[in-house]
C-alpha cells in the first residue's frame, strides 16, 4: 500500500468518527499545531503549558517570554488561516505577508540595511541575504520573482486539483516551496507550515503537522531534497508525520 493510500484509509477513518463540536475541535487543532511549530522555532513552552496559555491565558513561570509571545502570535495566525480558508480566498502576496505579519507580530526585529529597512511584523519582504545552519537561502534579487511564480501555481491548482493525492502534495509543495524561498527576515518556516495548513483546510482535509519531536528529521528532509533537487524526500518525510497525527487522532477518538 502506497503512503498515499494509506493516508487516504486513514482520513476516511477520522472522517467516520466525526467530530461533534467543529469549534473545539478548531481549538484543538490550533493549541496542538501551534505547540509543535513553536517548539521547532526553539520555544521551550510544553504542549501542557501552551494549553493553559491558550485556554486561560495563563503565562508559564520561569519561561523567555519572548517564547510565550511567540506561541500566542501563532495561535492568532493560525485562526487567521483557517478563517480564510473558509472564504476561499485565492493565495497573493499581501495574503502571504499578512501571515508572517502575525506570526511575528509581537516577536519581529526592525532590520536596516542600506536598501531600506524591513519589519517582521509587518511580513515585509527581506532585501538582505539570510542562512540558517550551513543552508544560505536564494539571493534576496529572486524573491520576489520566485514568489510570484508560485503563487500562480498554487492559484491554479486550487482550482485544477481532483484527487486526494494531488490535494496532500499541493499541501506539501507549498510549505517546501515557501520555505527554500525564504522571503521573510523571520518566521518563514511557521508561515510556510500554516500556509500548508491553509490549502488543506481549503480542501477540507484533516489538517498536519511536523512533530517537534521530530525536528531534525525534518530538517534533514528538506536538505536532502535541496540537495538532491528531488522532492521525494520531503513528501515521505511528510506523509509519515501525517499518518502518525491520523493515527494517534483516531486513537485518541476511539479511546
Amino acid at each position: 500500500m502506497s503512503l498515499y493510500c494509506e493516508i487516504e484509509k486513514l482520513i476516511k477513518e477520522y472522517k467516520s468518527l466525526g467530530i461533534s463540536d467543529e469549534l473545539n475541535a478548531q481549538e484543538y487543532s490550533n493549541l496542538l499545531i501551534s505547540s509543535h511549530s513553536t517548539r521547532i522555532e526553539n520555544s521551550t513552552l510544553t504542549l501542557e503549558e501552551s494549553e493553559s496559555l491558550f485556554l486561560d491565558n495563563i503565562t508559564p513561570k520561569g519561561k523567555n517570554l519572548m517564547d510565550t509571545l511567540m506561541t500566542k502570535d501563532h495561535f492568532v495566525a493560525f485562526d487567521f488561516v483557517m478563517q480564510e480558508a473558509k472564504k476561499r480566498r485565492q493565495i497573493d502576496l499581501p495574503f502571504l505577508q499578512e501571515i508572517a505579519g502575525k506570526v511575528m507580530k509581537n516577536t519581529g526585529n526592525i532590520v536596516t540595511t542600506a536598501l531600506g529597512t524591513m519589519d517582521a511584523a509587518k511580513g515585509d519582504i527581506r532585501k538582505v541575504g539570510v542562512s540558517a545552519g550551513t543552508t544560505r537561502f536564494m539571493d534576496y534579487k529572486k524573491v520576489i520573482p520566485s514568489l510570484e511564480k508560485l503563487i500562480l501555481d498554487l492559484n491554479y491548482r486550487l482550482s485544477n486539483n481532483n484527487t486526494l493525492k494531488d490535494k496532500i502534495k499541493m499541501s506539501y509543495d507549498a510549505h517546501y516551496e515557501l520555505v527554500t524561498i525564504h522571503p521573510f527576515i523571520d518566521g518563514n518556516g511557521r508561515t510556510a507550515r500554516l500556509l500548508m495548513n491553509f490549502i488543506q483546510q481549503y480542501f477540507g482535509l484533516p489538517l498536519s503537522l511536523v512533530f517537534a519531536e521530530d525536528k531534525q528529521e525534518y530538517y534533514t528532509a528538506l536538505r536532502a531534497t535541496r540537495e538532491n533537487k528531488n522532492k521525494s524526500y520531503f513528501y515521505d518525510f511528510m506523509n509519515q508525520q501525517y499518518i502518525k497525527f491520523l493515527q494517534q487522532e483516531i486513537n485518541s477518538l476511539q479511546s
